[in-house]
């Protein structure tokens, strides 16, 4: 069990001080606590990629919803002169 007293922080060195600040560094890059820039933009690009493609998608498929419409009714006009008959 460690010991958080004063003087146990007292007998750490510079270089341990260093590797624990690396480590503190690294696990909050790998748990994404700090995004680095570079990375931070490509994500924001990919978003407005993201975005232009859900905005297209959706135009198509209300226009499809439209044909489907006028198909549904079309059919339904020849079924009731197929029952006619």
């Amino acid at each position: 069990m460690p010991n958080w007293s004063p003087e146990a922080w007292n007998n750490i060195g510079v270089v341990a001080l260093v590797v624990l600040m690396g480590a503190g560094f690294y696990v909050s890059l790998i748990r994404e606590w700090l995004v680095p820039g570079h990375y931070y933009r490509r994500v924001e690009a990919r978003a407005d990629k993201d975005a232009e493609a859900i905005d297209t998608l959706s135009r198509a498929l209300t226009k499809a919803t439209d044909n489907n419409s006028d198909t549904v009714k079309v059919l339904e006009s020849l079924r009731e002169a197929l029952e006619r008959k």
